[in-house]
């Protein structure tokens, strides 16, 4: 590992940026416009951004948040990387095999992990949160602020093991509740479900938000660093390695591939991949 004291942000990315704004803290901000589509360049962005910051020994907490225009943390998966017209299983499986070995790593990071999440959070976005050690959450006036795991909406079926995190996080029945029926929560139900820890009103603002994701990291670097990180570890990795063990993942990519051309599924992702497109077409540019 290497050593730096440096505040200097990581090399330009088109779609993540890692600063380092005070020391013993990474903030990870993705900024793919519109709404930070988790698509293979994203998760490939995201794998290289994580291996920088823990390769970084100053470094002990991060912080993931948006840097969008708009209130979306993230939109979830880019559903052409999953529909079999728009993709090919060589392809899919490489996408599998990212995002999971990518969400796994993280679970089991040796860093402190604050999610600060702003708007809508569904599917993998949600994931991502919940694969984070602390979630604050910033309210809405238009209530387009949710998570949840929602991929039974569109038509095909949470990811084992993303439903297997929701259950750590909130306990097995209520995960089954809102997994089963792809169901998002807006911040206050998110609350009290233990699905995030923290609620923010809409009047702070993104500052406040991020002011918020500081503090939260603030109370893991008052922790003495090693103590926590293999508390943590130690916690984590036996989900973390069945998770991301690449065999399983290989044959896991394989089967769902098989599900994914399921004339209900394939039909299911192709028509929501045309109401998303229709709905593009009727908004007016400026």
């Amino acid at each position: 590992m290497s050593s730096s004291s440096s505040k200097a942000p990581s090399p330009p990315s088109k779609l993540v940026t890692v600063t380092r704004p005070s020391p013993g803290l990474a903030v990870l901000t993705l900024h793919s416009e519109p709404v930070n589509i988790m698509n293979t360049a994203m998760w490939e962005a995201l794998t290289a951004a994580l291996a920088g910051v823990e390769d970084d020994a100053d470094v002990h907490a991060l912080v993931i948040e948006s840097g969008l225009t708009r209130d979306v943390f993230t939109a979830g998966n880019d559903i052409t990387e999953i529909y079999p017209r728009t993709t090919t299983q060589e392809r899919y499986n490489r996408f599998w095999v990212l995002q999971n070995t990518f969400l796994a790593a993280l679970y089991r990071s040796r860093l402190a992990t604050v999610a600060a999440i702003r708007g809508a959070c569904p599917a993998g976005g949600c994931c991502l949160a919940l694969v984070c050690d602390y979630r604050i959450f910033l309210e809405d006036a238009r209530g387009s602020a949710t998570i949840g795991l929602n991929e039974p909406v569109l038509g095909i079926p949470v990811p084992h093991y993303w439903l297997e995190v929701m259950k750590r996080t909130v306990g097995d029945r209520a995960a089954e509740r809102l997994g089963f029926v792809g169901r998002v929560v807006g911040p206050k139900e998110a609350l009290r479900l233990g699905l995030v820890d923290k609620v923010l009103p809409a009047e702070v603002g993104r500052a406040g938000l991020a002011e918020a994701a500081s503090a939260a990291a603030a109370e893991f670097l008052a922790v003495p660093p090693r103590g926590r990180a293999l508390t943590k570890i130690r916690s984590r990795a036996p989900l973390a390695a069945v998770w991301g063990d690449p065999a399983r993942l290989k044959a896991e990519a394989d089967e769902a591939w098989v599900t994914l051309q399921e004339p209900e599924i394939s039909n299911a992702l192709g028509g929501y991949l045309e109401r998303m497109s229709a709905a593009s077409k009727k908004k007016p540019k400026l």
